[in-house]
């Protein structure tokens, strides 16, 4: 009942049929998506102990920083890490599913302005420089995003390096879970004391293959996310604001600057300076 046979010569064999394997779920449920839960690192591997247990433990601010700064990024990232299109009249977005489903989560915190591709919360401002839909081979979709943090806050993004200025640039990267392991693993190989917001230590890494297979064996898509700061040194932040970074008042020619901004980076950024770096 209910079933559609796209080829009848298959009833025929159907009787002799005493198992049915499925390949994904989407097989069976509706063709839509959402964000059942957001895992952060919790903070008993954040200082690469992990046999000390979180229940005996108190979280010192350090702690309540980091994990801080892990659930902005990851709003980050469900907010502004898509090529979505909003349809003018309708209002309504249209795109990758898994993008849909992504910003549906974050959306009654986050306000749009289709006239400068921005993003704006209570606190934090996004815009849009750059973005890379899902790629099939690569198995991931990314953005550049400028942020603005309106509010000082010791565990904010752009102040998360102990400057004050309220401006950063930002890499997004979001898709498979083992893509991005690799890219995790790689960095954590790099250095470990390069003086990344977030300790690339050997704990992390475990916990994070452990997420892989626990949560996927509960039957669950899982989606990888990642956020870099631009340094001010780098090459692609001084080809896109000659200038330096936007100062915090605003005004016309801060507009201007930004604008620029996103021309620029139609051009000049391709995806493997967002991805690879």
């Amino acid at each position: 009942e209910d079933v559609v046979c796209s080829d009848p010569t298959a009833l025929l064999a159907a009787s002799s049929i005493d198992h049915v394997l499925l390949d994904k779920t989407g097989t069976l449920t509706a063709d839509t998506s959402s964000v059942a839960q957001i895992i952060v690192p919790p903070s008993m591997l954040l200082d690469g102990n992990d046999d000390r247990k979180e229940s005996t433990r108190s979280i010192s601010f350090e702690d309540e920083q980091l994990l801080q700064y892990y659930n902005d990024a990851a709003n980050l990232v469900l907010a502004s890490c898509h090529s979505l299109v909003r349809l003018p009249k309708t209002k309504e977005w249209i795109g990758d599913p898994l993008d849909l489903a992504c910003l549906k989560h974050v959306q009654e915190d986050w306000e749009f302005n289709p006239k400068n591709k921005s993003f704006r919360s209570e606190n934090v401002r996004v815009w849009q420089l750059k973005t890379f839909p899902f790629d099939p081979h690569l198995r991931t979709s990314s953005a550049l995003i400028l942020v603005q943090q309106e509010r000082k806050d010791t565990t904010s993004l752009t102040n998360s390096d102990g400057d004050e200025e309220e401006f950063g640039l930002y890499r997004l990267i979001k898709g498979s879970p083992q893509r991005l392991q690799e890219k995790f693993l790689h960095l954590n190989a790099l250095n470990e004391t390069s003086g990344a917001v977030i300790p690339t230590n050997a704990a992390n890494s475990s916990w994070y293959q452990d997420q892989i297979t626990e949560v996927g064996r509960e039957g669950y898509r899982i989606v990888g996310m990642g956020v870099t700061k631009v340094s001010k040194s780098d090459p692609m932040l001084k080809q896109l604001f000659p200038s330096g970074l936007p100062k915090s008042k605003k005004t016309k020619k801060q507009a201007e600057i930004i604008k620029r901004a996103q021309n620029l980076a139609q051009v000049l950024v391709p995806r493997r300076m967002v991805e690879e770096e």
